[in-house]
């Protein structure tokens, strides 16, 4: 679910929705194609996530892009859930397939960046997205057969004020993933609703639902599930195991755009930075003890890494010579006790991961100068 929006209460009654029905926006709505605007609604879908009912409204202006209008509430009232479908071209000019496609099955990455102009789209896009709702599963279904139900996984990204969305839905039938990008804003950006009548402009012929997903080929794969590597319990060299978390990148000669800071030149020895997991991902090996004693041996001895050991032994040329990555895994429970150390909300994971990075980096420079 969105991050919750300190918002004002509206009279409209939004639960009064049906289709013909025209939502006229506010001229305050900062959402240009929608500001003043009367957008019919031409389909109702219904999602559901365990307990949780949610409609959404399929909207369209004339013959334009259509829009999709969810209206949510919580503790502090109704706010507005406004989201419009990405493109194939779009979503690759914004994030580019292959980071998007970690998000598009069930991955261990975090957050993508975003490359659209901020200056051009920046109504809709935020630079950055971080995971708040990790492949859940849901179903949708139109308003007209709820029996049709789709059975979908969803992941949900949210920029750091929590005004802006990511949201990708992936059909667990065909392997389709629809992209949506979202604002959440006050009811107040909706003026009236008002019903169709003789006299408005009648919709465009072009006007039509948009299906709900692709219906599958016969030949369709399902979606590949990662492997779940348990360490084997044997004496001496047991078989290693490489674990993929995360889809590798197509070969390319060039380096991938909005590389990620590990993979950036280093002036000095003594730095930190919390990567948070973006492409390229690196592959994980699990060995057992023995195992890892002889590559550990074998790295000290040499002076290097243990993951230039396992680059020599692949015949592989040694990257990154002068850094070594470390993981931290952070539990829900971690983030909690971390917001109350910096007196922040445990759902501000950005904001705590900043501060995370600047009290480790200054106590490693201090014990590098000790």
């Amino acid at each position: 679910m969105p991050p919750v929006v300190p918002l004002r209460k509206n009279a409209i009654r939004f639960d009064s929705i049906v289709v013909g029905n025209s939502i006229r926006f506010s001229a305050q709505c900062p959402l240009r194609p929608l500001a003043g605007a009367a957008a019919n609604v031409i389909a109702v879908r219904h999602y559901r996530f365990g307990e949780d009912a949610l409609k959404s409204y399929q909207l369209q202006i004339g013959t334009a892009t259509h829009y999709f209008l969810t209206v949510a509430e919580d503790d502090q009232g109704n706010y507005l859930s406004i989201s419009r479908a990405l493109n194939e071209d779009e979503q690759d000019r914004w994030f580019g397939r292959d980071a998007l496609g970690f998000f598009t099955e069930q991955s261990s990455a975090k957050s993508i960046r975003c490359k659209a102009d901020l200056m051009i789209d920046g109504d809709w896009a935020a630079a950055r997205y971080s995971k708040t709702v990790d492949w859940v599963e849901g179903s949708i279904a139109p308003a007209e057969s709820l029996r049709l139900a789709r059975s979908f996984h969803y992941n949900l990204l949210v920029n750091e004020s929590g005004e802006k969305a990511l949201e990708i839905e992936h059909d667990d039938v065909s392997g389709e993933n629809r992209v949506f990008v979202t604002v959440y804003r006050p009811t107040e950006d909706v003026s009236s609703i008002e019903a169709t009548s003789a006299k408005q402009e009648a919709p465009a012929p072009s006007v039509a639902e948009q299906p709900l997903f692709k219906e599958p080929a016969i030949t369709t794969a399902q979606p590949k599930q990662r492997p779940d590597f348990r360490r084997l319990d044997e004496v001496g060299f047991p078989e290693i195991h490489i674990e993929r978390t995360a889809p590798s990148l197509s070969e390319r000669n060039e380096p991938p755009p909005n590389l990620p800071s590990f993979l950036l030149a280093r002036e000095e020895t003594h730095y930190l930075s919390l990567d948070e997991v973006i492409p390229p991902e690196p592959e994980r090996i699990r060995v057992g003890l023995g195992a890892a004693r002889t590559l550990i041996e074998r790295a000290m001895n040499r002076n290097v890494r243990v993951r230039d050991v396992l680059r020599d032994m692949l015949g592989l040329q040694s990257a990154l010579s002068e850094e070594v990555i470390f993981e931290l895994p952070l539990s829900d429970e971690d983030y909690r006790m971390l917001a109350m150390r910096y007196k922040l909300r445990p759902d501000h994971r950005v904001e705590i991961r900043s501060r995370l990075e600047e009290e480790l980096r200054t106590k490693l420079t201090g014990i590098a100068k000790a």
